[in-house]
């Protein structure tokens, strides 16, 4: 059986929560990525992604200098590493979100996405089936 820890990417980039959304926003086109999870003190508090940029800081007319705390998403739905692909895709599902932070012992070790799941060579059928909906 897959496990979320054998697909994940170990690299995540992470903003801490009193960064700024200027900050936040350069992070992401850096590495060329639309999620930063926010950490304080190695533990994950927090999301933010460049809808949040769009709808709670452009849309509303907000500064740069916005910190991230003030417009990340706090509810946070994580992984362990060793939850079953199953068990994250419907989790992913049930939460309407395709990236998922992966813990162990509390503390971020990777992120999987929806992407890494599709890049899954031996991918059960079933599991398959799943993701399109068949």
């Amino acid at each position: 059986m897959v496990r979320a820890g054998d697909v994940m990417n170990k690299r995540v980039v992470t903003v801490p929560p009193h960064a700024s959304v200027r900050e936040a926003a350069r992070l992401m086109r850096e590495h060329n990525i639309g999620t930063l999870v926010v950490v304080d003190e190695g533990y994950p508090v927090g999301i933010i992604t460049e809808r949040d940029l769009a709808t709670r800081v452009v849309a509303q007319g907000l500064g740069g200098d916005t910190r991230v705390e003030d417009v990340m998403s706090t509810e946070l739905i994580t992984v362990s590493e060793s939850t079953s692909i199953e068990n994250v895709l419907a989790t992913m599902q049930r939460h309407g979100f395709r990236r998922l932070p992966v813990l162990k012992e509390g503390k971020l070790v990777g992120i999987l996405t929806l992407r890494d799941i599709l890049g899954i060579k031996k991918l059960d059928r079933r599991v398959l089936r799943k993701i399109i909906g068949v």
